[in-house]
């Protein structure tokens, strides 16, 4: 998604609330410069932004190029009207030619794995809290461990008692 849409995005999703929270600085001792055996391949995408009575925080990190580009993307929303759609998924399950998606936990955390085979890209949604998920997108095939792998640099606790 081009930066300035997934900026759009964000900053339309917000919702009404009188909260005052979160600060992507916080995390970023928590993100490591490399993920997946792959290095930071660019600088983060990283807002706060304040809207209708609250700040809502996002932080995006790139590792990799091309097709073995790994993105992490840490969404901090008290309002949780972001998380609204990962929240009604998480219980998805499914497994088709075209992909899969089920149901997982990670560090705890419940989680939702999905791929599609088309690409063979997949995206790990994990939610820290009502308010809080972090979703991890890169390539590698059809077994949630794989992804699941991928994150074990990040501690998932530690992070969500930043937000």
């Amino acid at each position: 998604m081009k930066n300035g849409l997934r900026t759009l995005l964000f900053v339309c999703c917000l919702g009404p609330a009188l909260v005052f929270g979160a600060d992507y600085k916080d995390w970023l001792p928590l993100v490591p410069k490399s993920l997946g055996g792959q290095q930071m391949s660019r600088a983060d995408e990283a807002d706060n932004v304040s809207f209708g009575g609250q700040t809502n925080s996002l932080l995006t990190r790139f590792y990799g190029k091309d097709q073995n580009e790994i993105m992490l993307m840490i969404v901090w929303d008290p309002s949780g009207n972001q998380l609204i759609a990962p929240k009604l998924a998480m219980g998805m399950n499914y497994d088709t030619p075209d992909g899969i998606a089920k149901p997982v936990t990670v560090q705890g955390f419940q989680a939702r794995f999905q791929q599609d085979s088309r690409n063979n890209a997949g995206v790990l949604q994990i939610l820290l809290s009502d308010t809080a998920m972090v979703q991890l997108e890169a390539p590698g095939g059809r077994d949630p461990a794989h992804f699941i792998k991928i994150l074990q640099p990040i501690d998932l606790k530690k992070l969500s008692g930043k937000m």
